[in-house]
């Protein structure tokens, strides 16, 4: 299937001067875990706590090889976890009207994940892998989903050894760090489960966009047991932080690579969600960390200055999302999907249609059902007032 050709290009913007689009601060609306098995549970029952160990270095190497991968089991998972906080929370974010001008959750253009915003910010200073969006429009919404591509997919599985184990590190230093109650030592003998997470949904409005996403939070910072974590007042209220582990430089290739990709990935995934915080745990190539920097997520661009800017990222973000709300301004189908492509040697974006029910289908049938419902309650509704 031919790719048509979006006329939006992922190189940087020629504007040197570049404004940095109205974003508006993003605000947590509840929150949500996902168990050992990567099944929703509608509590904060994984909210964890920081607490800074008393005792270096960390040797991130035990438990290797016994800890729990996630990889394999997310592959599948596309939307489903937002999908299940908005049937969780129907009653506050699902119209019940059934009115053309209205949309189906809430006033929201688009419904994502945090991760898919952070790869799209990137995409101006990303040379070499590319990335597959996958969008729906239904009901006035438009879902976004990541979708592997194969070059990922390759990479993926065809990971070695000291790949595997580098990601393996950052989950070991998490676990040396964080706690479910910051009066407690973090258990460290038991084997690392990487499926559990903590999440929040966000609501933000980017240049005019109303944007519903959810993110991964590793933590906060506390002295106390936090009470009522699942209320959204006392989860805006909250010290939030953002746990790195990060090779430790020894020369200036590596601190080059250190300014210019990592500063930005961990700029453009903590200002999404208006994280200031930042636990860097420092590495040595053996897996012992020695240190532990705290650093300002508002320090990281004019660090890194020479290498990549803010307004460039936010600007690209803005850009791809205004073209995708044009492209599928007349779609109102929950199974019909756009495709769209960027492929890194050209910079080129292009997109293809899969129409009708199809592997690439985004929202599932119970998902649609329950919007149709909620829409049916607002036709009976009106009816019955006639």
């Amino acid at each position: 299937m031919t790719l048509v050709d979006t006329g939006l290009s992922g190189r940087l913007n020629p504007d040197d001067n570049i404004p940095f689009p109205k974003i508006e601060k993003p605000q947590i609306l509840g929150c949500f875990s996902i168990n050992t098995n990567r099944d929703y549970e509608k509590s904060a029952e994984n909210f964890r706590y920081f607490r800074m160990p008393h005792k270096f270095p960390l040797d991130l190497n035990i438990g290797y090889g016994l800890a729990k991968s996630k990889q394999e089991l997310m592959q599948d998972e596309r939307l489903d976890n937002i999908l299940q906080f908005i049937n969780s929370h129907k009653d506050e974010l699902v119209s019940k009207s059934d009115l053309p001008s209205s949309r189906g959750v809430g006033e929201f253009d688009f419904i994502c994940f945090r991760g898919l915003l952070r790869l799209l910010m990137c995409t101006p200073y990303e040379w070499k892998e590319d990335w597959c969006v996958h969008a729906t429009r239904y009901k006035g919404n438009i879902y976004l989903s990541q979708k592997e591509t194969e070059q990922k997919r390759h990479d993926r599985l065809n990971q070695n050894e000291n790949q595997k184990k580098f990601c393996a590190y950052g989950f070991k230093f998490e676990q040396y760090c964080m706690t479910y109650n910051p009066s407690e030592e973090p258990n460290t003998s038991a084997p690392v489960d990487e499926c559990e997470e903590f999440c929040c949904m966000y609501k933000t409005k980017i240049q005019g966009m109303e944007l519903l996403f959810g993110a991964e939070i590793d933590g906060a910072i506390s002295s106390t047991v936090c009470k009522n974590i699942e209320n959204k007042d006392v989860l805006n209220s909250l010290k939030l932080v953002e746990l790195k582990c990060s090779l430790r430089p020894s020369n200036e290739r590596q601190q080059q690579n250190f300014y210019r990709f990592k500063c930005r990935n961990w700029w453009c995934q903590s200002f999404l969600v208006g994280i200031q915080d930042l636990m860097v745990g420092y590495r040595n190539d053996k897996g012992f960390v020695d240190e532990i920097k705290h650093m300002e997520v508002r320090s990281l661009p004019k660090m890194s200055s020479n290498f990549w800017t803010p307004s460039q990222c936010a600007d690209f973000l803005v850009r791809f999302l205004q073209m995708v709300k044009n492209v599928l301004r007349d779609v109102n189908c929950p199974h019909t999907v756009y495709e769209f492509n960027f492929d890194p040697r050209s910079k080129a974006i292009g997109y293809r249609i899969y129409r009708g029910r199809s592997l690439h289908t985004i929202l599932p049938d119970w998902y649609v059902m329950m919007l149709q419902q909620r829409s049916n309650l607002g036709l009976t509704r009106t009816v019955s007032n006639m």
